[in-house]
């Protein structure tokens, strides 16, 4: 039995020890030199996050799901990875968000239509959709959604 084959074994066998086994996406990643590294990840079941606290630290075990796996929350469907855009919009849609915008920069943004107008502004482009294939504009939005992660992790900033 080859390694691959294995870890559904293994991960059953490792459940006694371990708080969760979940599935989760890798969204995104960096390494900057005043933060560190640092992942995101989209976590598929959150109903199992209830009862943990923003800055709470884990133990990882990362261990690659083959394509040959079905993804485990999404039987008979097609799984694809949100677009830098999608993720834009999910953002402009947070009152967290949108507040961090106006206390970080000084621009109002009250509602979503003001915080995509500042996103567009911010990366430099006309639509949010430009995000998925102008490289610096993206790279431009990935270092504010850095920026507003690490604003999430500081204790008493974040009020949800």
């Amino acid at each position: 039995m080859s390694p691959e084959e294995q870890v559904p074994e293994l991960i059953e066998a490792l459940k006694p020890y371990v708080s969760q086994v979940a599935e989760v996406q890798l969204l995104d990643y960096s390494a900057r030199a005043q933060y560190g590294p640092w992942a995101k990840f989209r976590y598929l079941n959150a109903d199992s996050l209830k009862g943990y606290e923003q800055g709470q630290r884990f133990h990882l075990i990362l261990i690659a799901i083959t394509e040959a796996e079905m993804p485990a929350a999404l039987e008979g469907k097609e799984r694809k990875p949100y677009r830098l855009s999608q993720l834009a919009g999910m953002l402009c849609n947070e009152e967290d968000f949108r507040r961090w915008v106006t206390e970080t920069y000084g621009e109002p943004c009250h509602d979503k239509d003001e915080a995509a107008q500042w996103l567009r502004e911010a990366t430099g482009v006309e639509s949010r959709a430009y995000l998925d294939s102008n490289e610096a504009a993206a790279e431009i939005f990935r270092d504010i959604v850095r920026e507003y992660d690490l604003y999430k992790q500081q204790p008493g900033e974040q009020t949800t």
